[in-house]
C-alpha cells in the first residue's frame, strides 16, 4: 500500500521523504501539548521535524 501511495504522489510531482520517528519523543510532545496521537498530530509532528531539518 505504502508503495502505491509513493507513485501516485510521485505521479503527481510530489516526491515523497520518509522521516522516522521515535515514538518516546513523539508521545512527550503529545502530551505536553495534550494532544492526541492521531493522524493529523503526527503530520503535525513531523512537519515540525522536517522544518527544523531545513533550518540546519
Amino acid at each position: 500500500m505504502l508503495d502505491e501511495s509513493e507513485r501516485n504522489m510521485r505521479a503527481i510531482g510530489i516526491e515523497p521523504v520518509e522521516v522516522l520517528l521515535d515514538m518516546d519523543e513523539f508521545e512527550t510532545y503529545c502530551a505536553e501539548r495534550g494532544l492526541r496521537n492521531d493522524g493529523g498530530t503526527r503530520a503535525e509532528y513531523v512537519a515540525r521535524l522536517l522544518a527544523k531539518q531545513t533550518k540546519r
